[in-house]
């Protein structure tokens, strides 16, 4: 490329500046300019023929090749439409935050691959002890109602006893709930990322067998810019996945921000729960009034009805945070986690 630029200004100096405004757009594009490999070709140099070469090409896929070439440009195309109405959907909750773009996670199967297979034991852990915690007490139901204990039936048939209780009694019931699962992925997090990486994509398998069926679950990161691994309205795929497994660490933070755009996703919603899930080390960079900026931002979540869990935060940062906790490793965390969630979640109903 440096070559390129000499070229162009030695070629005519009567329009330097013009020539020079050139040459720097090419000098810091040089990625997008690819060194093109002509087939069964060893060396060329001559630009003509290369040109000529390329004007003869002619490709008409037809049959299975042609009817793949066209979903594949349908699949990219409806992609496309759905970013760019999710990207303008969160745009217009971004007024008087400071984030340089709303943007989606790259995509990483093989990353996600990895970390699933690292939490697997976790993972099914949280999501079976988690989907039995109940939020709400119901009415109740009579005793000659509910889910027939077959053996218990036996039972009271072979000893004519009428006492024993053939049909369990449930009296409690799961409503909707809305979770918005925010992960801080800024510089300061380097140190201790692979691991709170990890309980981020057991509290998001969590989320998914909880919320399945009756509530709404998203999953987002942040440093300057805010990143949407998963829409509320976006099924868990594996495109949903493979953004988790392409979370990057880089940048700034902004956890104030952070937690004002989550509010007023959450806030849309008419459901009685919803949630915050903060992972996080709590440092901030990137803002004035940083501490203060995120305090206030917390307490306007909790005036609107909105649960905010930290995860990760250091003791003694816990106070304004309807739940906080260290980050100690995966184990610990994810059992301190369901046993808050639970107490939360009984202390609600």
């Amino acid at each position: 490329m440096y070559k390129i630029k000499q070229y162009i200004l030695e070629l005519n100096s009567k329009d330097t500046e013009k020539l020079i405004e050139i040459a720097d757009l090419l000098y810091d594009n040089e990625s997008v300019i690819v060194e093109e490999k002509i087939p069964y070709v060893d060396h060329h140099f001559d630009l003509k023929k290369i040109v000529e070469w390329q004007q003869n090409i002619i490709i008409n896929p037809g049959g299975v090749v042609k009817k793949n070439v066209q979903n594949f440009i349908d699949v990219w195309f409806e992609q496309l439409k759905h970013k760019a109405k999710v990207r303008k959907k969160y745009g217009g909750l971004t007024q008087d935050l400071n984030f340089d773009r709303i943007e989606f996670a790259p995509e990483n199967i093989g990353e996600y691959l990895r970390l699933r297979n690292a939490t697997h034991m976790f993972l099914k852990k949280m999501s079976s002890q988690m989907k039995m915690v109940p939020n709400v007490m119901d009415e109740g139901m009579p005793e000659d109602m509910g889910l027939l204990q077959m053996q218990a039936a036996i039972q009271a048939v072979a000893s004519q006893n009428n006492s024993i209780q053939i049909f369990e009694q449930d009296d409690y019931k799961k409503i909707e709930e809305e979770w918005a699962i925010v992960l801080d992925t800024s510089s300061s997090m380097r140190l201790k990322f692979d691991e709170m990486k990890k309980f981020a994509i057991s509290l998001g398998e969590a989320a998914h067998e909880i919320n399945s069926k009756k509530g709404k679950w998203g999953f987002f990161t942040f440093n300057n810019n805010f990143r949407i691994v998963k829409d509320h309205y976006e099924k868990y795929d594996h495109t949903a996945r493979a953004r988790i497994g392409g979370i990057e660490i880089t940048g700034l933070s902004f956890i104030g921000d952070a937690i004002k755009l989550c509010t007023r996703i959450l806030e849309r919603e008419n459901i009685e729960r919803k949630y915050i899930f903060l992972v996080t080390d709590g440092q901030q960079i990137g803002t004035i009034g940083n501490r203060k900026d995120m305090e206030e931002a917390v307490m306007e979540a909790r005036k609107k009805g909105i649960t905010v869990i930290a995860i990760g935060l250091p003791q003694g940062n816990s106070k304004i945070f309807n739940l906080s906790m260290p980050y100690e490793n995966l184990r610990k965390t994810v059992a301190k986690f369901i046993a808050a969630y639970t107490r939360i979640s009984e202390d609600s109903i």
